[in-house]
């Protein structure tokens, strides 16, 4: 998995918020302030975030609850969905998944993160709606599918316009970057809207170099728009190359 997951980084620096009356370090966090440090998209902007406080410090993979296990299930962690989960999701029936998701927001877990840009089904938007629970997702990905491109990745990442400027993006791309080399990515690349100087620049700060430029290539918000590439090398091109390693497996 690339590492969309990114996203566990901030676990560990929310850790010194709140000491009590012993000393004992407590972990608590609201929920909106752990979604714009780790610049995770809320999918039901309804929700208020700032009720929602994160009380530990680890997360959980919905593997064994998505095959109906809940005995010492870690609801009060957030919660994650992978490539692995996602793939079991689809291959269960409609009318169980239903009654599963109703099963997994009845225990008022924080918050469901999705990984890789995944989307959740529409019975679990709703089912989480209706519980309260947000449901969130960050991701690097694949830049072309086949084992050849092993090496190269396209990376996302996204700051909300309250938190630009302030180190956070310098933040979550330095972290991204140690995942990508310990799996020994040799190429990141990101594909930017032109003209966009803010993040042209931002890039560029990032040692990224603009490698080429496609004329109206993306229609959005009613116009044609052209679009950029920028890459970074981050690992010597050995030959052979080193093996990539899967995420889970570092």
């Amino acid at each position: 998995m690339y590492p969309g997951a990114v996203r566990l980084e901030c676990i560990k620096r929310l850790r010194e918020y709140i000491r009590n009356d012993t000393e004992e370090i407590m972990y608590k966090v609201k929920l909106t302030e752990f979604v714009k440090k780790m610049n995770l998209k809320s999918l039901l902007p309804d929700i208020d975030t700032d009720s929602i406080m994160i009380e530990q410090s680890g997360v959980n993979r919905l593997a064994l609850q998505l095959a109906g296990f809940f005995e010492h299930f870690d609801s009060e962690r957030i919660q994650v969905i992978g490539n692995v989960e996602a793939a079991y999701i689809k291959q269960i029936p409609e009318e169980s998944i239903t009654q599963l998701c109703e099963k997994i927001f009845s225990f008022n877990i924080p918050c469901l993160v999705f990984c890789r840009g995944l989307e959740p089904i529409p019975q679990m938007l709703d089912i989480a709606e209706k519980n309260g629970v947000p449901i969130g997702y960050a991701y690097a990905s694949a830049f072309k599918g086949r084992a050849a491109y092993d090496w190269s990745v396209e990376t996302s990442i996204y700051v909300s316009q309250d938190v630009r400027s302030s180190g956070v993006g310098s933040l979550l791309y330095q972290k991204l970057e140690e995942y990508l080399t310990a799996q020994h990515i040799c190429n990141i690349c990101a594909c930017i809207t032109y003209p966009n100087p803010p993040s042209i620049a931002f890039h560029e700060k990032h040692d990224y170099k603009t490698v080429a430029h496609f004329h109206a290539s993306g229609f959005k918000q009613g116009e044609w728009h052209d679009m950029i590439w920028m890459e970074k090398t981050l690992c010597p091109h050995t030959v052979p190359p080193l093996s990539f390693i899967p995420f889970p497996e570092l």
